[in-house]
């Protein structure tokens, strides 16, 4: 083994792990064989400046390792006299010109330019016959250098050590001006040995290569690349070299026809990237796409017939683009004319099918700790089942589709691959119904399952006695469920929902309580299964991996085969898939002794996954990832081109006592975690404001700590799985140690959200604003890489458009003060209601937010309806009565907005509900104010504006609740809109008892049924628009006395939208669906 002494105060020794990571530096330069490692110790000595120690001496057994220390001390006093030569602090102009090969006799002598002396060099030999220029100064050691490093490589192949393999791609010449040159192939002759030339495709690992070298920390043109490259390897030449300026201030700056694009995959995935969106956004024809292609694909033909270049690559990204708008057209828009998904509707339907358990049946337990508002929901299983039969009367008909049945109950017994027959309630997921809220049904037919199949019982699932049907995937299913039970029996049940998510990514079993609580310190990405934990276990695998005594290309080929089967494990979800394509690039650059250029395998990922689904990017968690990734990649960057080390520094650092040293380190660690986490949440913001509307400063400080606790819990799981496995009977006795992490995880997370709760919820910004955000980060982030452009002038645009995104707010904001129509929204949640009343000036009154089932769908509804309209305070919460869907939701909205004040009856006061009492005492530990309405108060808003309450009197009528619910008559310039609640008999005829009036918009009382008495209340009302707030479209009208009145369904219409003018012109009715029956504009 090959060793590097220094004569210092240490003596190290490089092992064969840094011996391997030499080899494949100098493999990138040189060739493509495997050297020894006397060749990789005196090549890296030679070559590359950076590996060298002071007082180096190299051991070698080669027969010619001492011809090669006597080139080596020539070799080494030229670099060390370059070195200081770019160093130097004088301004000097240095004029390289280098002929087309390196043949004795035919190389130019390097002039140097200083304060109008020119001196010229003279031409000398060597002992092997290699030319020596010997100019003085900063050339002579230039020269020195160059020919040091060509006479090694000369001698070596005198003596037959190793060859060269043929290679002989063409290489590009700058162009003149407008003029455009000729692409011809140059290439290198020794001894008539071997042959190569450098062509266009190996321009940007020569640029990296440039990087390397001791020139300073500045970004070099390509101008000086070539220069510093020319001195360093005389193997590798462009022709017409320029003059350069080692002064960076009067660099010249290269122009946009001399640079090559290094990283053709980024502009392949911007090009597919602009196709899919334009399908989503324009949803063009498939033949228009296809036609698109054609036409183009003729154009690149043209174009490279014609050797346009330029022009040719355009076309082709064109053509990329519209490849790509057609896939996802096809993805999006065909499905088989068997699909059963097109001949079902969002009402449920009772359905018999027959088909196969496509996978092993997930037991979805019961929430331990539910919210007071909702109703208990039973154990159920989650069934993936592949529908084959459909039942259509007495005969069955064959039918296609992918989906998953819940069936509610305690065991089941199906197993993959057997075939059964299904009786259940069949939907298709509903569309959205109010803007800005989750489509579900998006994103059910991004992933092709557009069917919803509930059982209540076991018994609706039957065998159809039929053998079992075989698949190739079925080893991976037996493994998977193995794995799940294993994990199960190893991890403490407390835990075992936390276990499945961040190492299986199943999120079934995890509780509530804990997602809340990740959710609301926006930590919830450390439980998606993403690029993070992949990452993780890949970096402790590779380095134990390390440890083995095996070929060097073992720890790669091992880590390439755990990703593989790891993705499987997971069930190739797509931030997995994304994740392993990056770990397998980098374990085939391992086994093939090659550099992976990073951002050419991120956009590579990213094709996959378009490729994969191309509605996958349109997706939370992908955009989340990509970006993150893409920040850290972005900060690893910046930190290896500001990080200055002085040898002198880090020798004194060395000296020190070990806990210094561990201090410092730690320290310093720390620190670049911080900020790593802190660019990385400022750059992710906007999509999780979008997507969220959530943020939490708290993501900054708990990423590296659950990052580092999440480490040792996959470690902790893998171990425990690994003892399950080999000796299940010592499991018990660690596995509560092994668990800690996890509990750590877990206990520090809801910590802090108990007592250092500190939750943003906000709007967010505009679409428009984010996609310009990041386009223009990624327009930025190239024109400085590739085009040199002023970074002040980057945080420049970057600073107005941030000023641009304030000022959109403030804008909104101003626009909703001055706004002078009363606006009055109907939002759809289902089975219950809540209305939004937007009065002149700015104020917003809320009247009932509840429904019927789950209180946090209609906290959702709500509150996307009032990010969508940029509301982010309410004046006032009137409660209509003690029914909770008609207030579940409101503590979720206490949560996420701020409110003035709540109102109810006197009667929901005294003698509350058990439900109306919590939510009582959750509104006073709030401090905010409780007060009561009763017939005939009036609420102060607007000065044009009567809010006036009709019902019920203080004490009240005899009857359930509903029969005293609130009514409340909103009238704005002569218009009246009535509000009346769950109302029913008695209270129904109280109310007709009163002058009857005449209203323009009314709310259909308890949700449009007939114990509301319809007849009487319409008769009183006269209404001209019925709104019903209802989960069923199919809610009978009812004739009024007075004419027939137009009605809406919030169940079919979606959000409706009723405007008064402030001129008192006719108001003004839309809903979320334009083509609902009796709607007007």
């Amino acid at each position: 083994m090959g060793r590097f002494e220094t004569h210092l105060q240490t003596e190290r020794l490089i092992g064969l792990t840094h011996i391997e990571e030499l080899q494949r530096l100098i493999l990138q330069p040189l060739g493509h064989v495997r050297l020894t490692i006397d060749e990789v110790l005196s090549l890296a000595g030679k070559a590359f400046p950076v590996v060298v120690l002071i007082g180096r001496q190299v051991v070698a057994d080669a027969p010619l390792a001492n011809e090669r220390r006597s080139i080596s001390g020539r070799a080494e006093q030229g670099r060390e006299g370059l070195l200081k030569g770019f160093r130097r602090e004088d301004r000097a102009e240095i004029d390289y010109s280098m002929p087309p090969s390196i043949l004795p006799g035919q190389i130019r002598s390097p002039t140097r330019r200083t304060n109008g002396r020119c001196g010229k060099g003279i031409v000398k030999r060597d002992s092997l016959g290699s030319e020596l220029i010997d100019v003085g100064g900063l050339d002579h050691r230039i020269a020195h250098a160059a020919q040091g490093i060509k006479s090694l490589i000369v001698g070596q192949q005198k003596n037959q050590i190793r060859t060269f393999g043929s290679r002989q791609p063409g290489i590009a010449r700058p162009k003149q001006g407008k003029q455009r040159q000729s692409e011809q192939e140059r290439s290198i002759s020794h001894d008539g040995q071997f042959t190569w030339g450098w062509g266009r495709s190996r321009e940007g690992e020569l640029a990296k290569l440039a990087n390397l070298l001791p020139c300073g920390t500045k970004k070099l043109s390509r101008k000086e690349r070539d220069a510093i490259l020319a001195a360093w390897f005389p193997f590798s030449f462009v022709d017409n070299w320029p003059e350069i300026k080692l002064d960076s201030a009067t660099s010249p700056r290269t122009s946009s026809h001399e640079q090559t694009v290094s990283r053709p995959l980024v502009l392949l995935a911007a090009a597919l990237t602009c196709g899919v969106v334009a399908d989503a956004w324009l949803d063009l024809p498939l033949t228009c796409w296809l036609l698109a292609l054609g036409i183009l694909l003729t154009g690149w033909l043209g174009t490279w017939i014609a050797r346009r270049d330029a022009w040719g690559s355009i076309v082709l990204l064109l053509a990329v683009a519209s490849l790509g708008g057609g896939w996802h057209h096809s993805y999006w828009n065909f499905y088989p004319s068997t699909e059963l998904s097109l001949s079902l509707t969002p009402q449920k339907q009772p359905i018999a099918l027959q088909g196969w358990v496509t996978d092993y049946p997930r037991f979805l337990p019961a929430p331990s700790d539910p919210s007071p508002y909702e109703f208990q929901r039973p154990n159920q299983w989650k069934v993936p089942f592949r529908v084959t039969m459909v039942r259509s009367g007495t005969t069955w008909e064959t039918v296609s589709g992918e989906t998953d049945i819940y069936v509610s109950g305690d065991k089941l017994s199906v197993g993959p691959g057997e075939s059964i027959t299904v009786f259940a309630q069949a939907t298709r997921p509903e569309e959205v119904l109010n803007p800005g809220e989750f489509n579900f049904a998006n994103w059910s037919r991004s992933r092709r399952r557009r069917i919803l199949l509930r059982c209540n019982f076991p018994e609706c699932l039957q065998p159809n006695g039929q053998a079992s049907q075989a698949s190739i995937w079925d080893p991976i299913q037996v493994w998977r469920q193995l794995i799940d039970g294993k994990l199960t029996a190893a991890i403490p049940p407390s835990l075992n929902g936390l276990a499945e998510t961040i190492f299986l990514g199943r999120r079934e079993r995890l509780d509530d309580a804990t997602d809340d609580a990740f959710r609301q310190t926006g930590t919830v990405h450390i439980l998606a299964l993403s690029g993070l934990h992949l990452g993780i276990l890949a970096f402790v695998a590779y380095h134990l991996l390390r440890w083995i005594p095996a070929p060097i290309w073992f720890p790669g080929l091992a880590l390439l085969l755990l990703t593989i089967g790891y993705v499987l494990l997971v069930d190739a979800r797509p931030p997995i898939v994304r994740a392993s394509i990056l770990v397998a690039t980098f374990c085939l650059a391992t086994i093939l002794f090659r550099r992976h250029a990073f951002w050419n395998t991120l956009a590579l990922a990213w094709i996959v996954v378009v490729c994969w689904n191309p509605t996958e990017i349109f997706q939370a968690g992908t955009q989340l990832s990509f970006v993150a990734v893409a920040t850290l990649a972005w900060l690893a960057n910046v930190q290896r081109q500001f990080r200055r080390v002085d040898p002198l520094t880090k020798l004194i650092a060395e000296t020190r006592p070990w806990p210094i040293k561990l201090f410092h380190k730690s320290g310093r660690l720390i620190g670049l975690t911080l900020v790593a986490s802190l660019v990385v949440w400022l750059i992710t913001l906007p999509l999780v404001l979008i997507h969220f509307h959530t943020a939490s400063p708290w993501t900054i400080v708990l990423s590296p700590i659950l990052g580092v606790l999440m480490t040792f819990a996959l470690i902790g799981i893998v171990v425990l799985l690994g003892a399950a496995i080999a000796v299940p009977f010592l499991t018990p006795d660690f596995s509560q140690f092994l668990s800690l992490p996890l509990a750590g995880l877990e206990g520090l997370v809801t910590l802090t959200q108990q007592h250092a709760q500190l939750t943003i919820w906000t709007a967010g910004p505009a679409l428009w604003w984010v996609i310009g955000f990041y386009v223009g980060l990624g327009l930025m982030a190239f024109l400085i890489a590739c085009r040199g452009f002023p970074r002040r002038w980057a945080v420049a645009l970057a600073a107005c458009w941030l000023a641009v995104g304030f000022g959109q707010g403030i804008v909104q904001t101003q626009t909703s003060q001055a706004r002078e129509d009363l606006v009055c929204t109907f939002v759809s949640v289902g089975h219950g209601t809540c209305v939004l009343v937007e009065l002149p000036g700015g104020q917003n009154l809320l009247y009932d937010c509840g429904r019927l089932g789950s209180p946090r769908r209609a906290t959702e509804s709500l509150s996307a309806v009032l990010w969508d309209k940029g509301i982010s305070h309410l004046e006032a919460v009137i409660i209509s009565h003690d029914d909770a869907d008609h207030f579940n939701g409101l503590p979720g909205i206490l949560d996420r907005f701020s409110v003035g004040a709540v109102y109810c009856s006197e009667l929901m006061v005294k003698t509350p509900g058990h439900l109306a009492a919590t939510l009582l005492d959750d509104i006073r530990a709030r401090n905010i104010p409780l007060r009561t309405l009763s017939a005939g108060k009036r609420l102060k808003t607007h000065p044009d504006v009567d809010l006036l309450v009709l019902h019920p009197t203080r004490k009240g009528v005899l009857g359930r609740d509903n029969a005293n619910s609130l009514v409340v008559l909103v009238e704005y310039q002569g218009r009246r809109i009535l509000l009346p609640g769950d109302l029913e008999s008695p209270g129904t005829e109280v109310v007709a008892l009163e002058q009857p009036i005449d209203c323009d918009v009314v709310m259909a009382p308890h949700h449009g049924s007939q114990r509301s008495n319809p007849e009487l209340f319409y008769a009183w009302c006269h209404p001209e628009w019925i709104i019903v707030s209802s989960g069923s479209p199919n809610v009978a009208s009812h004739e009024a006395g007075k004419g027939s009145p137009r009605w809406l369904n919030t169940a079919a219409a979606g959000r409706i939208e009723i405007r008064l003018p402030g001129n008192g012109g006719p108001l003004a009715i839309q809903s979320l669906r334009p083509g609902t029956s009796n709607l007007r504009d």
